[in-house]
């Protein structure tokens, strides 16, 4: 596709990076990062191959994630069509998807509310990253 409109497709991945341990060796200190990392030349090497692997395991566990929101948000009386929220996503299945359909939906009033109110980290109907 890139190729169509004259440009180079250079492959990625953005990762939420979150500390095990705080520097002192306490438990984890709150807060995250996104790492960006890109992968010029031969995506068939082999640390390439090794990366790909570990990173569909990682979107394999969204989908069991976004189920168990969707079932807490159904103890709320919001009951969400997960087929929709797995349209929206074209593979990989994140909280924006819940989101985008929450507001969608009329249960609120933007997309930032979803988060704050239901899917953000502390709200109600969170599920914690395995």
């Amino acid at each position: 596709e890139a190729a169509r409109h004259g440009m180079a497709f250079l492959p990625g991945v953005e990762l939420t990076c979150v500390p095990a341990l705080s520097p002192d060796g306490d438990a984890a200190r709150e807060g995250s990062w996104h790492l960006l990392a890109y992968v010029p030349g031969d995506v068939q090497r082999a640390e390439v191959r090794e990366l790909r692997a570990w990173i569909a395991g990682l979107t394999e566990a969204r989908g069991p994630r976004m189920t168990m929101m969707i079932e807490r948000l159904g103890t709320f009386g919001i009951h969400v069509d997960e087929s929709k929220v797995l349209a929206r996503a074209n593979g990989a299945v994140g909280r924006p998807h819940l989101a985008a359909e929450l507001l969608e939906m009329g249960v609120v009033d933007t997309f930032q509310q979803a988060f704050d109110e239901w899917i953000g980290d502390g709200a109600p109907a969170n599920v914690e990253r395995p």
